[in-house]
């Protein structure tokens, strides 16, 4: 059994065929790991089916993301980024100079999230939070042309 049977049963269960193009994209973002462009699962895909393009990657990937089986993070003039959705709870440190995008453990954020929720009974989606600013190298540069 492969380790994303579990999501080949969802993607039945919702009604929708498990053709081979859906089935090898799922398999690129499981054995990818981490956040991953279409560019890079389409590169992941064409090596076993070259006939798979860059459109079926798109909308197969929302497909995923809607039944829940995967997740998308957006950061500004970044492509979208994809994920597992099993994937242990993080959140992002987004460099707003380079582009570079650190995962952080969520547990520290969670904490303050509840203490915001329970002031402001607002209630923020936990499963992508992005954080924007410097990067210690983008900062340490800042400053190095400040001085």
């Amino acid at each position: 059994m492969s380790c994303y049977h579990q999501a080949s049963e969802v993607i039945r269960s919702a009604g929708y065929r498990l053709t081979p193009q859906r089935l090898f994209i799922l398999e690129a973002v499981y054995h990818l790991g981490g956040h991953v462009t279409a560019e890079q699962v389409l590169a992941y895909v064409q090596k076993s089916s070259p006939y798979v393009d860059l459109s079926t990657v798109y909308r197969t990937l929302e497909l995923l993301v809607s039944l829940g089986l995967i997740r998308r993070f957006s950061a500004p003039n970044r492509p979208n980024e994809y994920e597992v959705a099993t994937a242990e709870p993080h959140h992002h440190l987004v460099c707003l100079r380079c582009g570079r995008v650190e995962a952080v453990p969520a547990e520290p954020l969670s904490t303050v999230l509840r203490e915001i929720v329970a002031a402001h009974g607002f209630t923020p989606d936990e499963t992508h939070l992005a954080i924007h600013g410097l990067c210690a190298e983008c900062h340490a540069q800042e400053r190095s042309h400040e001085a």
